[in-house]
């Protein structure tokens, strides 16, 4: 029994173990047993090695399989967070040169060339589309739930890369081919744009390809990412749609660079100190070559010692002369009286064939500018700096050619030589500093100035010109004429200088029209109390000619048209001989103009009060509308002289009379008409019986207007309309798209709101 205790005591693991130990040993001398509680050296620590030995295998071997799986994670973590960084990277990069390139085509400038821009887009695209093809990214793509959204991400990234190195890298390489030109005597080498309809057509067929790809996208779960490939797409097509508006003029390209051989067109430089119908006196004329691509600008040149032809132009002429002089159309000079510039250019070709030397010459256009549209390029490409250094840009153009000019250089031979030069310089700077930079600042001078009549086009091939104003870069305007749309009514006012000065500067015009009603039209008052408006001190003539009867004829309006002199006595006399007329002229700052008004088509002018000096035309026969022409009285230094006129619209007419007056150019900026403001004194039930509504306060149908305290109703209708032609599109896109972001654009931050 005593003996029995210690081993149930031992049962224990250690117990265990002793008792192992002991039974294979030799039996000896009994051994004293230990101390009850001392514990031998040998058992240190013993307690933390029997634990480990105590876990189980199975308990072990997932210890191991954790440490192993979260070593493969912490690789695999790895893996995707550095293929994470280099995308996110790579994207940064990308948005840069984009944002980037976007500030260089917006005008907005960059800090980055255009050329780093371009490269650093290539090279950033290319990675990123790379890094997103590769394996990791498949099997991320096989094992979750984002196998839609990786798939849509690496079409919208191939769709992206693809464009990149095929459309956009053809028109980057065409881009450094034409940055590199400069003008060598006169010409400039830019046959490389002749290239543009082959790589224009293959962008068009690429980027239909990669919309039709990312049609077929399943729309991805992650909401962002769906919104990212709808707005993708929706940029892909918006630039295929923009690019389209551009087909005429780049498949016309070649054609107009002399593709088939040589072909001249005409530059008249217009001067508006010296006014006529069609902006101003014709001073000089240069002649621009197109050959293969090479372009030519010859020189400009006076043309007062032209050659007169021997013939008229044509039978028209006969009819021309009996309006505005007859012999209007024997010097460049005066042929702009007429205000239609499509038979001002055809007279001047008709003109510049018959000198020496010209007349196998082919003259497939003839342009007509002045210094506004001069100063408008400048304002696009930089500043020039003629020979005698004085500095023309875009603010100081107008103001030296129309005013300091004379009074820097008072003889004529010297003016015209000056001006030729200015304008050979200007021009020459213009080709030589036109650049993927300075392009979009370019084509909105064109288009703004062919609209408000500084910039005027005519091309031999009628298709040609409808091809170059179906971009939207030239605007319909730039033809010369006035609406012959009788639902548009557009009548005109136009004056010419009579004497050879150049004071029109100092001339400050206002325009008013107002819609007259009630039982008696304001024409038969007029003729029955002699006055129209009581600044004019002449009696009312009545020029109704009655070739419309009284049913095609509409709404009525009464127009006034005052010209003020600006100059003073003191002002005239620190002017040269040059500007306000010789010793023979009798009025010195006087001014004097043959006024050429204009019936809307389809309308008469019934009647009209000015102070007349000399009574022309008033004829229905050219053109099929109506003129009325006259010499006014001298205006004074320091006077003011007022024409008034009351006019008929067609009945069919359905927006309200807009008048158009030859662009003054002074000071105070470019006065060019009513911009169709027109003051409607009908009361509100005449309104709504004239246009079939009940409550109507506005204009005709087919306007949108808004009335002042005065009861002045200004039209906002778009005066593109006046033509069948539609010239809002191009430009317009390009301009909308700017109207929308701030320079300079970040599209970092327009990327993180989609």
């Amino acid at each position: 029994m005593s003996n029995a205790r210690p081993r149930r005591a031992s049962s224990g693991t250690s117990g265990a173990s002793g008792t192992s130990r002991n039974a294979g040993r030799s039996s000896g001398p009994a051994q004293s047993p230990a101390p009850k509680n001392l514990k031998s050296p040998q058992h240190v620590g013993r307690g933390a090695r029997s634990l480990v030995s105590r876990t189980p295998v199975w308990a072990r071997a997932i210890v191991v399989t954790l440490l192993t799986l979260l070593a493969a994670f912490t690789c695999v973590g790895t893996l995707y967070a550095a293929s994470i960084s280099r995308m996110y990277t790579d994207g940064q990069k990308v948005l840069s040169s984009a944002e980037s390139l976007a500030n260089s085509a917006l005008g907005c400038g960059s800090d980055v060339s255009l050329g780093d821009a371009a490269h650093n887009l290539v090279t950033a695209t290319n990675a990123l589309n790379e890094e997103l093809s590769g394996p990791q990214w498949d099997f991320f793509r096989d094992h979750t739930r984002f196998s839609g959204d990786i798939t849509a991400a690496r079409e919208m990234l191939a769709s992206v890369d693809t464009l990149v190195n095929g459309p956009f890298t053809d028109l980057l390489n065409l881009s450094k081919r034409l940055q590199g030109f400069s003008m060598k005597n006169g010409s400039v080498d830019v046959s490389a744009l002749m290239d543009m309809p082959d790589i224009v057509a293959q962008t068009h067929t690429d980027l239909k390809e990669q919309i039709a790809k990312l049609n077929k996208v399943e729309t991805p779960s992650v909401a962002k990412v769906a919104a990212m490939l709808n707005a993708e797409k929706a940029m892909l097509q918006t630039v295929d749609s923009m690019l389209s508006e551009y087909d005429a003029l780049i498949n016309l390209l070649p054609q107009l660079l002399g593709e088939d051989g040589e072909r001249t067109y005409l530059i008249l430089v217009q001067n508006p100190a010296e006014l006529r119908s069609a902006g101003g006196m014709v001073g000089t004329i240069a002649a621009v070559t197109a050959d293969k691509g090479k372009v030519t600008i010859g020189d400009f040149a006076s043309t007062i010692n032209w050659d007169i032809p021997d013939e008229p132009l044509d039978d028209t002429v006969y009819q021309e002369r009996d309006v505005f002089g007859k012999t209007f159309d024997q010097y460049p000079a005066t042929t702009t009286i007429d205000p239609e510039f499509q038979r001002v250019a055809q007279l001047n070709k008709y003109m510049w064939l018959n000198q020496k030397g010209n007349a196998d010459k082919n003259v497939a256009g003839v342009i007509a500018l002045d210094p506004v549209f001069l100063q408008s390029l400048l304002g696009a490409t930089g500043s020039v700096t003629l020979t005698d250094g004085r500095v023309l840009d875009g603010t100081t153009t107008v103001p030296f050619l129309l005013s300091d000019l004379y009074i820097d250089h008072p003889d004529f031979t010297d003016q015209n030589n000056y001006v030729s030069e200015a304008a050979q310089s200007i021009m020459n700077h213009v080709l030589g500093h036109t650049n993927a930079s300075t392009a979009s600042g370019l084509l909105k001078a064109v288009r703004d100035t062919s609209a408000n009549g500084h910039f005027k086009l005519w091309m031999a091939d009628e298709a040609e010109q409808d091809a170059l104003i179906s971009t939207g870069i030239i605007d319909d305007k730039s033809s010369g004429e006035l609406s012959d749309d009788d639902t548009v009514p557009q009548a005109g006012i136009y004056l010419s200088e009579l004497q050879m000065g150049k004071q029109d500067w100092y001339l400050r015009t206002a325009t008013t029209v107002t819609k007259t009603c009630g039982d008696v039209l304001a024409s038969q008052n007029a003729l029955y109390t002699g006055a129209i408006d009581d600044r004019v001190s002449a009696a009312v003539n009545n020029t109704t000619l009655g070739q419309y009867t009284e049913d095609q004829l509409g709404d009525e309006y009464t127009v006034t048209f005052t010209m003020k002199n600006t100059l003073t006595e003191t002002k005239v006399a620190s002017l040269p001989e040059f500007v306000i007329g010789d010793e023979n002229n009798p009025v010195p700052g006087g001014m004097k103009y043959r006024v050429v008004l204009t019936a809307p088509y389809g309308g008469e002018i019934t009647a009209v009060q000015a102070d007349v000096d000399t009574w022309h035309a008033n004829t229905a026969t050219l053109y099929d509308r109506q003129y009325v022409t006259f010499d006014q009285q001298w205006i004074a230094p320091g006077e003011e002289l007022t024409i008034a006129y009351t006019v008929r619209v067609s009945s069919t007419a359905s927006q309200p009379l807009d008048v158009v007056t030859t662009p003054i150019v002074n000071a105070d900026g470019i006065e060019t008409g009513s911009q169709g403001k027109v003051t409607d004194e009908c009361p509100a039930e005449s309104r709504s019986q004239s246009n079939g509504e009940s409550g109507t306060t506005g204009e005709s149908s087919g306007t949108s207007n808004g009335t002042d305290k005065s009861g002045t109703s200004t039209d906002s209708t778009d005066k593109s309309s006046s033509s069948s032609s539609d010239p809002s599109a191009g430009l317009d896109s390009l301009n909308e798209l700017k109207s929308q972001v701030t320079c300079p654009v970040d599209i970092k931050s327009i990327a993180s709101s989609v």
